[in-house]
């Protein structure tokens, strides 16, 4: 169950990197930055959000 959650939670920040990339390539465009901005700063909260609640559960069953 370990593995699991330590790939969801590198898939979090792979999907903000793509969503940076995506920012960058379509800059010209406003409304889809924002979103595309918006979505990737989300992605990086859950990123750390999951490791602080799994490092959290992994401390208490210690």
């Amino acid at each position: 169950m370990k593995k699991y959650h330590k790939f969801i939670e590198y898939a979090y920040l792979f999907i903000a990197l793509f969503l940076i990339e995506e920012t960058i390539r379509t800059w010209g465009d406003n409304s889809k930055t924002f979103m595309y901005i918006a979505m990737a700063i989300m992605a990086m909260a859950m990123f750390f959000f999951r490791r602080w609640f799994r490092n959290k559960a992994e401390r208490k069953n210690q």
